[in-house]
């Protein structure tokens, strides 16, 4: 799919991913010998999920060597049982259903990176 819109759109500086999967495939295509991108500091990948892959192209990408450059993290497994939580429990109790939601979300890039790994390492 990448592929195919750069033949369309040759000129596009970022990508916008709804997950890890589609970034990393997106990633992939985009540092391959097919590429026609010229100038890998010009250009970005973005999405929204946080794995260990993702995480170590958005490390690679301070040295140019990926272009996943960042991400959304909505969290580890205990943040995201406590955003759903809040929805499931009003409904279980009968208690007063709030509309929306807003969980925790960490914007991760090659900025904050490297902190975000050591705080979590354990």
């Amino acid at each position: 799919m990448v592929e195919n819109q750069f033949n369309v759109n040759p000129n596009i500086d970022v990508i916008l991913s709804c997950n890890a999967e589609t970034a990393l495939g997106a990633e992939s295509f985009c540092i391959s010998s097919d590429s026609p991108i010229q100038d890998r500091s010009r250009f970005g990948i973005f999405c929204v999920d946080e794995t260990d892959e993702v995480n170590a192209k958005i490390l690679a990408s301070l040295k140019d060597e990926s272009v996943l450059r960042g991400t959304i993290s909505m969290g580890g497994i205990p943040d995201t049982i406590a955003d759903m939580m809040k929805g499931i429990v009003p409904i279980l109790t009968e208690g007063e259903i709030v509309p929306r939601i807003d969980g925790s979300i960490y914007p991760l890039n090659g900025k904050n990176i490297e902190e975000h790994l050591a705080a979590n390492e354990s």
